[in-house]
């Protein structure tokens, strides 16, 4: 289940839902992702000045107890 939270109130072992285009705190871990292949790709400029987008991949087997598609409940 998931609830709208601003990303400064998360704390640790909170699941954060990440949209496209979405900045978000370094720290996390990616746990699962929309995308068939289970990748996805991070812009990482604003921490180390590159321009390339950094691949990351989805921990394994993690979107059969994740569903990527539920939608957020009010708080």
């Amino acid at each position: 289940e998931y609830f709208n939270k601003l990303i400064g109130l998360a704390q640790i072992g909170d699941i954060v839902k990440c949209e496209d285009q979405e900045t978000f705190a370094a720290d996390l871990i990616l746990l699962t992702t929309s995308n068939e292949n289970g990748d996805c790709f991070i812009k990482t400029s604003s921490l180390d000045g590159e321009k390339n987008l950094k691949k990351r991949l989805q921990a394994q087997d993690m979107d059969e107890f994740i569903k990527v598609s539920q939608e957020p409940q009010p708080l």
